[in-house]
């Protein structure tokens, strides 16, 4: 068991290593899945717009928009617990089956559609509250062009949006670095300790708050690797795109799916590993049977 956040980082990547061409057939079989999706979207599109761009056919393409993002989102629980499901079974030294992650992917899903709408709603409450002194300066520029003196009206709408602005981006800066924290363990206990809903936002506060600055350093511990990951595929990229363009979109093409579906994992993995390193042994002990 790793014995810091950088072993946590190390170990959860091992898992993923070991077991890579799994994770990688899921990754594909996702975007698989999502690009006939986005095709059956443009089907219904470009079928709209035969006939001509009426009012019926913006409606369509408009109603297609909606529903394939829905599906999307839809699809987002199921396929997150089926990358839960196989580190459990990597971290538990098995044989990891695609087949029975989804099962338990199946099982899990409504709890963890659950979490990540309250996780949603909870960043949009927030951000909203924290954007929403920027209202009243938008209106006040907007309006500012029925004014008398309509230039030093403008200016000073401009500064004013300006100053609040910068003190807006401020708090979305700290509200984010201290919502990520606190809620990065919410969709991960769905599968842990078989929580759902409030109970796993209230349990992942509760952890967040006594690893705060663990949890931190982990996600920039993580984010600095994978940084350097994504740079290295760049120069590769670019080395190949010297030697003839076709050839650098090529390798370009399969090297960002390579490194994009062990990102993937790996995220996952990470969370389950920081868990059970500095969290299972202190609280309730272990992960949920049927993870």
């Amino acid at each position: 068991m790793p014995k810091s956040v950088e072993n946590a980082v190390a170990d959860s990547f091992e898992v993923v290593k070991e077991n890579y061409l799994k994770f990688l057939l899921i990754y594909l079989f996702m975007g698989a899945v999502s690009i006939v999706a986005v095709l059956v979207f443009v089907v219904l599109i470009f079928l709209g717009l035969v006939g001509g761009l009426t009012l019926g056919n913006i409606g369509l393409i408009v109603a297609a928009v909606v529903v394939g993002l829905i599906i999307l989102l839809l699809m987002s629980p199921f396929w997150v617990g089926v990358y839960y499901s196989m580190v459990f079974q990597g971290l538990d030294a098995k044989r990891i089956s695609i087949f029975d992650a989804m099962g338990v992917a199946r099982g899990r899903y409504f709890s963890l559609l659950l979490v990540m709408f309250l996780q949603v709603v909870i960043y949009l409450v927030i951000f909203g509250l924290i954007l929403s002194p920027l209202i009243g300066p938008v209106l006040g520029l907007i309006n500012s062009g029925g004014s008398a003196s309509i230039a030093s009206a403008i200016m000073g709408q401009i500064i004013k949006l300006l100053l609040i602005g910068t003190l807006v981006f401020v708090g979305l800066m700290i509200a984010a670095l201290v919502l990520l924290p606190l809620l990065y363990e919410a969709t991960a206990l769905v599968m842990i300790e078989g929580l759902g809903g409030v109970d796993a936002i209230r349990r992942s506060i509760e952890i967040g708050r006594e690893n705060f600055w663990k949890i931190v350093w982990l996600m920039t511990v993580f984010g600095l690797v994978v940084g350097m990951i994504y740079v290295v595929e760049w120069i590769i990229t670019a080395v190949f795109g010297v030697m003839g363009h076709v050839l650098g979109i090529v390798v370009g093409a399969v090297l960002s799916v390579l490194v994009s579906s062990l990102v993937t994992a790996w995220s996952y993995a990470l969370q389950i590993v920081f868990y059970r390193e500095f969290v299972g042994g202190r609280k309730r002990g272990g992960l949920a049977k049927d993870a």
